[in-house]
């Protein structure tokens, strides 16, 4: 049973922090957050697709399996299909951290502004962090 997925630019925190970053006239590194949970709902989206296109190529191979096609063509294309399916599945599961690391620091960040004031917007910067790992 796969939770529903949500998406990092309706975030609450990642929101709030946008929010915050807005009301204190730095509507660049804004945009910036916005930009980095856009990019990552993009990657879980082409996931997604990634995933129901291997799905659909599961089926064909069945299929194919029923008609006369070679044996060694049928196990390569399947060994070939197990392969991208885990590779996805890795993807996916680096993405999740990827989200809950953006979520909790944007938590920090929000949470921070709300006990010391403005300076803790510079932690931002390390917001970023997570953009690094996927450049």
């Amino acid at each position: 049973m796969e939770e529903k997925k949500k998406s990092m630019t309706k975030d609450e925190m990642i929101m709030e922090l946008m929010e915050l970053l807005k009301a204190d006239g730095r509507p660049k590194q804004a945009a910036d957050v916005f930009e980095s949970a856009a990019y990552v709902d993009m990657l879980e989206s082409k996931l997604d697709q990634m995933t129901n296109e291997l799905v659909q190529m599961r089926k064909e191979l069945q299929e194919m399996k029923e008609q006369q096609a070679s044996k060694s063509l049928k196990e390569t294309l399947s060994e070939m299909v197990d392969r991208a399916q885990a590779r996805c599945q890795q993807m996916k599961e680096k993405l999740v951290e990827v989200k809950e690391e953006m979520h909790n620091k944007a938590a920090e960040i929000v949470k921070a502004v709300k006990q010391k004031g403005k300076e803790a917007l510079n932690k931002v910067s390390e917001f970023f962090g997570v953009k690094k790992k996927w450049c």
